[in-house]
This record gives structure tokens, sequence and C-alpha cells, in this order.
């Protein structure tokens, strides 16, 4: 939970479009470089159900055009491992060129804290 300044201080990056795996977690390290502190409890309190025994629930963004949005999640993928500092240990073979950086000041990482210091 939060209050609201948060998400004009930090906002969704809307260039890391269908990011699955990577998306809380860039979120909480660009939080944390600006300043916000992050806290947790000692037990579960919520979750997020998928589904349960494989039966569909509810429609979820991988079940439809994938074969199309993949590509499109493998470079948010790229952006935010650029924007963490990960991007020649996970993906050396990519040229930077391929990497989008489009508005990185604004949704990329703050100036209050050391990404260094979140790990």
């Amino acid at each position: 939970f939060q209050k609201g300044h948060r998400i004009r201080n930090v906002p969704y990056d809307p260039y890391a479009a269908f990011l699955f795996d990577g998306e809380e977690m860039s979120m909480a390290v660009r939080m944390w470089t600006h300043g916000y502190d992050m806290y947790a409890p000692h037990l579960d309190v919520a979750y997020h159900l998928y589904s349960p025994n494989e039966a569909k629930i509810r429609p979820v963004f991988w079940e439809h055009e994938w074969s199309i949005k993949w590509k499109i999640a493998r470079d948010s993928e790229y952006r935010i491992n650029y924007m963490l500092g990960v991007h020649q240990k996970f993906h050396p073979y990519v040229k930077f060129g391929k990497y989008d950086l489009r508005e990185l000041s604004k949704y990329g990482l703050g100036q209050q804290r050391d990404v260094e210091d979140f790990w």
C-alpha cells in the first residue's frame, strides 16, 4: 500500500509493455532509488491466485496473441535489465541499439539512493 503521490513521482513505465517477470522488481528498485521505503509483514496477508488447479478463472494477457506480444515483452525485459545495470549479465549478445531507452530519465532510477544499496 502507498500514498497517491508515488504514482506521480514514480509512474509506471509505458515502454515496458507486457512485462511479467520483472515488473514488480523494476517498480521496487525505482521506488527505492526515489527514496520510498518498503515494509513487509512477517507472514502472508494476501496472495494472487492465477488459476486453481489449471482451471481458467479469468483471462490473462499471455493467452491472447502471445505470438506477437512475446517480442514486445522481450524488448521490455531488455529495457528493464539495462535500467537495472544487469543487461550485460543476462543479454550479452544483444546489441546496444536494440534497447528502447525512450524517456529513461522519467521512467528510470531515482537519485535519492544508490541502486547497489537495494540489493
